[in-house]
């Protein structure tokens, strides 16, 4: 693991960071509370970056974590670009999910913090899988209606979980 500050200058490890680390850095100035921002190349997630395709939100799951589809970033870029054009896609499409699908690339995962960022990574690839195996089984599955996806969001926010205060 590499640490960089904000002008990718390696602070802490004995690798060379990441050419991704423009990326990482851009998302880091220009995306509120992305304090921590992993690049994957999951399968099942990077299946549908390469078919450019969002990641519907079509399970609970989903709306737990990220309320809505996971985008697929609008522009392509090639591994280490520095043009600000197109990182600013990748904040354009950072305001809709903390997770998204870099086109024909793999997936950019954000979070408060390193175990925030690595739990959305995992689960979005988890949520690809099981879209996968909907598709197998039964045609490219129907988004969940706003309502409910609204619904799980609430239930997640207010009554899901160990808090006491929240019973």
């Amino acid at each position: 693991l590499c640490v960089v500050d904000l002008n990718g200058n390696l602070i802490r490890g004995n690798m060379r960071p990441s050419s991704e680390t423009s990326m990482h850095v851009y998302v880091h100035k220009r995306v509120t509370g992305a304090n921590a921002v992993l690049h994957t190349h999951s399968p099942a997630a990077s299946a549908f970056a390469i078919a450019k395709r969002d990641i519907p939100c079509v399970s609970t799951e989903q709306g737990f974590a990220f309320g809505d589809s996971i985008p697929v970033v609008r522009e392509y870029f090639c591994p280490g670009t520095k043009d600000p054009r197109k990182l600013e896609s990748v904040v354009d499409a950072l305001k809709k999910a903390k997770v998204v699908l870099l086109k024909s690339h793999g997936v950019l995962a954000t979070g408060v913090d390193l175990e925030e960022a690595l739990d959305n990574a995992v689960v979005v690839e988890d949520i690809a899988k099981s879209v996968l195996y909907s598709i197998i089984i039964g045609g490219f599955p129907e988004e969940m209606p706003a309502e409910e996806i609204r619904e799980v969001r609430e239930f997640r926010l207010k009554r899901y979980g160990q808090n006491v205060e929240n019973s």
